[in-house]
C-alpha cells in the first residue's frame, strides 16, 4: 500500500457502529491474540503515506490513545457508516477518502493504491472493491467532492451504503485475487473462528 499516490488519500477507519450482532461490543476494540482489531488495522496502514482518521461513537478516549484523529457522527443515533463518512469529509484536506471497516483485519495492503489507479484511469469520482463474489461497499475510495450528494442522501432518511454508491457514477475494481482479505467479523462465531485461525 506504500505509494506517493497515497498522499492524496485520507483513510477513514469506520468504528462507529453498535456491534448488534456481537452483543453490543465495540468491534474496533475486540481483542485477538491480545491486540484490539483497530490496532491491527493501524499496523497494516503504518508507513502507507496516507493520512488516517477514525470514525467512532463510543470509547472515544480509548480510540484517541492510538494517536490518530477521532471523529464522531454529527447525525445522532448510530445512523450507519455513511453518517461517519459525511461527518468527516469537511475535515479532510486530501482530495480522496478511503473508507475501511474496523472489522476487516486482513484488508488488501494495496487497496487504496489500486482503487486510486482505477479511479484516475476511468476519470471517475468513486471506486469500490469487489472480492470476486460480492461488492464490498465499505471498501471504497471517493472524491471529497461527493460530500453534497452524500449529505442530501442522508437528509432524505436513507442510509444504505451500496444504494448510495450505485446512484453515483462509479467503477468497480476487481480484487478476486485476494478474496480472504475481505473477511470481516460480524458475529461471535466469526470472531471465534478468526481467533482460532488469524
Amino acid at each position: 500500500m506504500v505509494s506517493d499516490d497515497m498522499q492524496q488519500i485520507t483513510v477513514l477507519i469506520l468504528a462507529g457502529g453498535q456491534g448488534r450482532r456481537l452483543d453490543g461490543s465495540d468491534k474496533g476494540l475486540l481483542s485477538i491474540a491480545g491486540r484490539p482489531l483497530i490496532a491491527r488495522i493501524l499496523e497494516r496502514l503504518a508507513g502507507c503515506g496516507a493520512q488516517i482518521m477514525i470514525s467512532a461513537n463510543r470509547n472515544l478516549e480509548r480510540y484517541a490513545d492510538f494517536g490518530v484523529p477521532v471523529h464522531t457522527d454529527e447525525i445522532p443515533g448510530f445512523q450507519g457508516p455513511l453518517a461517519g463518512i459525511c461527518s468527516v469529509l469537511p475535515r479532510v484536506n486530501t482530495p480522496y477518502v478511503l473508507s475501511l471497516p474496523c472489522d476487516m483485519p486482513l484488508f488488501p495492503l494495496d487497496l487504496g493504491q489500486r482503487l486510486l489507479q482505477n479511479l484516475a484511469r476511468h476519470h471517475a469520482r468513486l471506486a469500490v472493491a469487489h472480492d470476486g463474489q460480492r461488492l464490498q461497499p465499505l471498501c471504497s475510495l471517493m472524491s471529497t467532492s461527493l460530500g453534497e450528494s452524500l449529505s442530501l442522501y442522508l437528509a432524505s432518511g436513507k442510509r444504505q451504503v451500496a444504494a448510495w454508491i450505485t446512484q453515483q457514477p462509479h467503477i468497480v475494481v476487481d480484487f478476486s485475487d485476494q478474496p480472504r482479505a475481505f473477511l470481516n467479523i460480524n458475529s461471535n462465531s466469526e470472531l471465534a473462528a478468526f481467533r482460532e485461525h488469524p
